[in-house]
């Protein structure tokens, strides 16, 4: 699909849809450089495309890239407020990073965004949220 993808590109690069595909693509073979570039090709055709934003955050954060990861993840929420895993990216993310600050006011914030975020079939792999907010609040 991957041959596919690239020809259909050449075709037509204002096809965001495409691009976004082949993100995939490259993300799902660990190609972390290739995902972030289609992805950034997307998103210059449709900025407003905010699954993309979402899935580039994941590999820059993938990457070590974490503060433009929370960038993304916070555009992805902005632009759709209904994007669960954005607000779940973006909630732990920020609040991971507050709480390792000392601002544990403003990561709690943040935390119980993401925990109120993840649907009860998807707890368990977002428990470390909730296992961080709890210490956050023993600390009260």
């Amino acid at each position: 699909e991957e041959s596919r993808l690239l020809q259909a590109i050449k075709s037509d690069p204002s096809d965001a849809e495409i691009h976004a595909r082949l993100g995939l693509i490259f993300q799902q073979h660990n190609k972390k450089e290739e995902a972030a570039n289609s992805y950034r090709a997307a998103l210059q055709v449709n900025p407003g495309f905010a699954s993309v934003h979402v899935n580039l955050g994941v590999v820059l954060s993938d990457s070590g890239e974490k503060l433009e990861a929370e960038e993304r993840f916070r555009l992805a929420a902005e632009l759709d407020p209904g994007l669960v895993n954005a607000r779940i990216n973006l909630g732990t993310m920020r609040g991971h990073r507050l709480y390792d600050g000392g601002k544990l006011a403003e990561a709690e914030i943040y935390l119980r965004m993401a925990v109120e975020a993840a649907p009860p079939a998807q707890a368990a792999q977002w428990g470390g949220d909730h296992n961080v907010l709890g210490m956050l609040l023993a600390h009260r």
